[in-house]
């Protein structure tokens, strides 16, 4: 996996959150930690790093001043490219957020758009574009309440 041995997280809130990430063999050497960025846009959010495959998945502000969210992405071995946005985004109101991925494409994340009570589950192909509601396969997943953080984990337990 092209992420072995790194450790991302997001550092700060809103506007001043950005996404780093440190060598964790440098961390065991020196006792001490030299962050990267590793989506680090000024003044614009960035945050909730996700990793699948060869992918570090995140959600982004569209913009400085929009802080409607979407779903974003970069390769692990390129991550001083420009981030690719989801094709499922589909216009400037809703909110795409807490992207989770499935396979290298398919994505689960929340969204905005279902109006079924604040923030609903959805599954999404980040290249294709279609997305559905998780309650076409997951019946009643969402409810009245804002549902949000969708996680995959595709091997069995231990």
């Amino acid at each position: 996996m092209a992420a072995d041995r790194r450790f991302f997280f997001q550092q700060g809130t809103e506007a001043n959150a950005d996404i780093f990430y440190f060598e964790l063999a440098q961390a065991e050497t020196t006792l001490t930690i030299a962050p990267l960025p590793a989506a680090a846009r000024g003044g614009a959010y960035e945050a909730r790093p996700s990793l699948f495959g060869p992918w570090l998945y995140f959600t982004q502000w569209r913009g400085k001043n929009d802080p409607a969210d979407r779903v974003v992405r970069k390769m692990l071995s390129a991550l001083e490219q420009t981030e690719s946005h989801a094709a499922f985004e589909d216009g400037m109101l809703n909110d795409y957020t807490d992207p989770g991925a499935m396979s290298d494409d398919l994505v689960l994340f929340a969204s905005e758009e279902g109006a079924g009570g604040g923030h609903d589950l959805f599954v999404g192909d980040f290249v294709l574009g279609w997305r559905s509601s998780l309650n076409r396969w997951v019946p009643g997943v969402n409810s009245l309440k804002d549902e949000l953080s969708p996680t995959f984990w595709p091997r069995p337990l231990p």
